[in-house]
């Protein structure tokens, strides 16, 4: 007397014994255990719902094969990144690159002694001036004060400096 199968047919599932869905893919129910630890459905002790297992078993995320796919373009993802921060490593070494850091405290610290400069200006104009015209060196040395100060603050602003016309231009 032959073994009897039972195919249960419940809504657009097709529940089958775990013995037929193996012999359906042709592997061992050892072999349809290790799926099932991998993610393959299972929806009750020794039986699976035969459609869930088809989807699931040619779907592209969950053969084999794209697992190992996946691992190696993972890994390849992962040395290029770590050679792509060795090279900059390098360039820093090399002095290819700068530190963020220290290209705004140097660019700070040169603005900072432009500033001085300039804004000693005024003090050189009166001397210089007021020895041959001291009537007009105190309003010639403010109009350059006036002046250096709309353009820093200008500069300040990422703005460009523009100067006014005179009056008398």
């Amino acid at each position: 007397m032959a073994d009897t199968v039972i195919i249960k047919l419940d809504g657009d599932s097709v529940l089958v014994p775990a013995q037929v869905c193996a012999a359906v893919f042709g592997v061992t129910t050892r072999t349809l255990s290790k799926w099932t630890a991998k993610g393959c459905p299972k929806t009750e002790f020794n039986t699976y719902d035969l459609k869930a297992v088809i989807a699931w078993k040619y779907s592209n995320d969950s053969t084999p094969e794209s697992l190992v796919s996946k691992q190696q373009k993972a890994d390849i993802r992962f040395r290029e990144a770590r050679a792509s921060i060795e090279e900059t490593k390098h360039k820093a070494l090399i002095g290819e690159y700068v530190a963020v850091e220290d290209v705004k405290n140097e660019v700070t610290e040169m603005l900072t002694q432009v500033r001085i400069g300039l804004l000693s200006i005024k003090q050189k104009t009166v001397q210089s001036l007021y020895a041959t015209y001291p009537e007009c060196a105190h309003e010639v040395a403010n109009l350059v004060e006036r002046e250096i100060e709309r353009g820093l603050k200008a500069l300040a602003k990422g703005q460009s400096y523009k100067t006014k016309q005179s009056k008398a231009e």
